[in-house]
């Protein structure tokens, strides 16, 4: 993403792992191979905890600390939107043990339940995107920002 020192915005790359994620999860499923769509998806549901748990932990309150942020982009929206998605995920979790792959009828409907959630997905990567990491990586130094990111937990690619 960037090519000089490593910055916070090397931490949007998380995103685009937790997609290729749901992905693997997604492609199993229309394969109708349950055990490997919900490994895969509870593989996502371990990144996006540790993600969330990350941005908790050492974004979000230096971001209230050093960032004036502006409406849309305060330290509660992302914590609300880190909510819905552990809460959404969950309830796809739940309804993916019901699926049978034999009914087709049932795959379609966790389809469409996961396709709002994608949506979800992308607009809390997006909020991410345009406020949270630029602002908060140009009040910092790039020593600030290494520092942060060695506390941080990469996330491994599927």
């Amino acid at each position: 993403m960037t090519t000089g020192p490593a910055t916070l915005l090397l931490l949007l790359d998380v995103h685009q792992v937790l997609d290729e994620l749901f992905l693997a999860h997604q492609t199993a499923l229309l394969d109708r191979n349950l055990t490997s769509a919900n490994a895969a998806l509870g593989q996502f549901a371990a990144q996006l905890a540790q993600h969330i748990e990350d941005e908790e932990a050492h974004i979000l309150p230096v971001y209230a600390a050093r960032v004036t942020a502006p409406e849309g982009a305060k330290v509660e929206f992302f914590q609300m939107e880190h909510r819905k998605l552990q809460r959404v995920l969950g309830d796809l979790q739940a309804m993916l043990l019901l699926v049978e792959p034999s009914n087709a009828k049932s795959i379609i409907e966790l389809l469409d339940k996961e396709a709002s959630f994608k949506d979800l997905f992308r607009h809390h990567d997006s909020r991410e995107r345009t406020f949270l990491y630029p602002l908060l990586a140009a009040t910092l130094s790039p020593a600030e920002q290494s520092e942060i990111l060695e506390r941080i937990n990469q996330p491994s690619k599927p």
